[in-house]
């Protein structure tokens, strides 16, 4: 019995693929290590910017801290400036109602007088 010659193509087509899947294995096993050198490499290069950064880091924190604390003074004092002139308008205002409430007191205590 003699072999179907489609069967040797499709067997040979079959030993080819087989080649190539190999081959392309090993091209990719390759790739890959030269891809995990340069994922090292960049990985160490990072650890040193880490310092780098936690320095940028610590600086932008402590310039935040000082502009919330120099805003913090200027809206507190901003805020006393208009609370003392308020409580002085509200004092005066006391002591005019203060006025009007003993002017009229006399009125009524001499209206009083007078009807007796």
């Amino acid at each position: 019995m003699q072999p179907d010659p489609y069967q040797v193509v499709l067997y040979m087509l079959l030993f080819i693929v087989l080649i190539s899947l190999i081959l392309l294995i090993f091209k990719l096993i390759s790739t890959l290590s030269k891809v995990d050198v340069v994922v090292d490499d960049v990985a160490r290069k990072s650890k040193k910017l880490d310092k780098l950064f936690d320095v940028v880091d610590t600086t932008a924190d402590g310039l935040s801290f000082l502009g919330d604390t120099f805003v913090n003074i200027a809206v507190g004092l901003v805020t006393s400036m208009f609370s003392r002139k308020s409580k002085a308008e509200k004092k005066d205002a006391k002591s005019e109602k203060k006025k009007e409430d003993s002017k009229k007191e006399s009125k009524k205590s001499k209206k009083k007088g007078s009807e007796s």
